[in-house]
């Protein structure tokens, strides 16, 4: 019994000894935060348009929205535009009130409707006409012109090796300061935060084509990576 008890305390003080040597080791180390941006030109515009119109009645105002919303379809679908691209949203129906200025009850003048459709237009040396032709055809409502990139993946990479690079630069001029010696990189971590946020950085300039004055100016691909670097003995 005593034998066991004695194993067990030792035991515990093998695994005190283990605990205190990883805690020294974590101590021993160098924590640094590495940054990495990629500038990208965009390849691709999302266009978010629509057609709203006003009728005496429900059916006559929701009858002319899928008019022109049809025929908004049709411009992107010839334009080769494919039906993954194309997607409509935001279907909605109001009454329209006309409201006098002598304290009497608002009275209802008829009805709007609004249909929105959001396009990716991958060939962006055709968006400017493409985007023309839409606004001909009735598109009157636009909620802004985006400009992304297809592929993200490469771009991120990039600047994912950015990122590192930075971390072991910081921690290399931390320690020759310090008047130490950096080791093995004990750990690397990604921030759920990072993942190549795209902050577009856009000049709304003239275009040097016909149509619609559009520039996609860069997008800024981000990382961010964080280190832990074993301080050598």
């Amino acid at each position: 019994m005593r034998f066991l008890t004695a194993m067990t305390t030792a035991i515990c003080l093998m695994g005190n000894v283990v605990m205190a040597e990883g805690a020294a080791l974590h101590s021993r180390a160098i924590t640094v935060q590495g940054s990495g941006q990629v500038a990208v030109t965009p390849d691709m515009a999302v266009v978010t348009i629509g057609v709203e119109t006003r009728g005496p009645n429900a059916a006559n105002a929701m009858a002319g929205t899928s008019e022109k919303m049809t025929a908004l379809m049709e411009i992107a679908a010839n334009a080769g535009v494919e039906p993954r691209d194309t997607q409509t949203s935001q279907l909605n129906l109001r009454t329209d009130y006309v409201h006098s200025n002598n304290g009497q009850p608002p009275q209802i003048a008829g009805y709007i409707a609004t249909n929105m459709l959001t396009i990716r237009l991958r060939d962006l040396d055709s968006a400017p006409q493409i985007l023309d032709q839409l606004v001909s055809s009735g598109a009157n409502q636009l909620h802004g012109v985006q400009f992304s990139v297809q592929d993200m993946k490469p771009h991120l990479d990039e600047a994912r090796r950015l990122a590192v690079a930075d971390a072991l630069e910081k921690a290399a001029l931390y320690a020759l300061a310090a008047g130490v010696e950096t080791g093995d990189v004990l750990r690397i971590s990604e921030p759920q935060s990072s993942g190549g946020g795209a902050y577009p950085m856009m000049r709304m300039e003239m275009a040097a084509s016909a149509g619609v004055p559009m520039a996609a100016g860069e997008q800024e691909i981000s990382a961010q990576i964080n280190l832990v670097i074993e301080i050598a003995d």
